[in-house]
């Protein structure tokens, strides 16, 4: 999963406009609340004072009757004191594209996906030499995360205010409930002995700019 989900889904939105020779793509940038970011932290002592900012882009190919499919995917971090936070996430998008009036136009649409949380602890050390890291490798700074991955169900929708034929500002909300089969895990390998919920969700809102032909 990982970074490389972001990429697969960007690569699959590319490939879908150019298939279908109609379709549109665009960058975009997320906002998840603070409210929204804590409750996905497993960690009591860490309390997250504003939201985390995800930038990304998305793209998609119109079938038929306003139909479309498509992908999108999305990245960002935070750094609170000695902790980084950072979330990656892509999806698989198919809705339908509403155009009642000229200027604006509507999409509503579910996505599914992926989507990794990372949370980086950096350790101060007063060691640095070769000889530190091999003979006293606890003195040394380092750096632990604790990892999960998981299944992830977006749903979504958007407002298109079309300023020319080929040319939107859109903004749009995203709610993603998310499944983990593995769990929490230290460095992404070893699994916690903690019971912690498997379960999460959040939601998003954001803004970007679409071209389309």
């Amino acid at each position: 999963m990982k970074k490389n989900i972001i990429i697969l889904m960007m690569i699959l939105s590319t490939s879908i406009i150019f298939a279908f020779n109609f379709g549109w793509g665009g960058s975009q940038i997320q906002f998840i609340p603070e409210s929204s970011l804590q409750q996905l932290i497993p960690l009591n002592d860490l309390k997250i004072n504003g939201g985390m900012v995800l930038y990304g882009g998305s793209g998609a190919g119109r079938i038929a009757n306003g139909i479309y499919i498509g992908g999108q995917g999305e990245s960002g971090s935070l750094r609170t004191g000695e902790y980084e936070i950072s979330i990656n996430q892509g999806f698989f998008m198919f809705g339908t594209h509403l155009n009642p009036f000229k200027i604006l136009s509507f999409e509503v649409g579910l996505g599914f996906g992926g989507s990794e949380i990372a949370i980086k602890k950096f350790v101060d050390g007063d060691a640095n030499t070769i000889d530190d890291f091999v003979n006293s490798p606890q003195k040394v700074p380092y750096i632990v995360s604790l990892n999960t991955d998981m299944f992830a169900l977006n749903t979504q929708a958007k407002i298109y205010l079309n300023l020319a034929e080929f040319f939107s500002i859109i903004v749009h909300g995203n709610f993603i409930y998310g499944f983990s089969s593995d769990g929490w895990k230290i460095e992404n390998t070893y699994n916690l002995k903690d019971t912690l919920p498997t379960n999460y969700y959040y939601y998003t809102i954001g803004a970007g700019v679409m071209w389309g032909f």
